[in-house]
């Protein structure tokens, strides 16, 4: 659902997306492909344990979504393609994603503390 709001705000011309140019273009890239990030991570949590070939995969996945819409931009008249996007879309998500794995090893650790005092 996220991802195709991706896809529509990006399908749109600069006119009908003025609420969203208040911020830096790079900023705005680095936000969206963060919290698509996060929502991906939650998904892979669901199903698997987080590991490095977890996280990889989960990155790869955001980072082939945000050059496939950086494609489908190059086609909307007044929008452009660039690898700068890419660039903050790669370092939102990366962000995103060492956030979301520190959280989880904290959490982790406050549980089996609460565990072992409990015992």
């Amino acid at each position: 659902m996220y991802a195709g709001m991706i896809f529509y705000i990006s399908s749109r011309t600069p006119s009908d997306v003025k609420f969203f140019l208040i911020l830096p273009d790079y900023l705005l890239h680095f936000i969206e492909y963060g919290i698509l990030m996060w929502l991906v991570m939650r998904l892979v949590n669901n199903v698997s344990i987080i590991s490095a070939k977890t996280c990889i995969w989960a990155f790869t996945a955001v980072i082939l979504f945000a050059v496939s819409d950086e494609f489908h931009q190059s086609f909307i008249p007044g929008r452009d393609a660039g690898i700068a996007d890419i660039l903050a879309d790669a370092a939102g998500a990366l962000a995103a994603m060492g956030i979301y794995v520190y959280s989880k090893r904290l959490k982790r650790k406050r549980e089996a503390k609460k565990t072992k005092n409990s015992n």
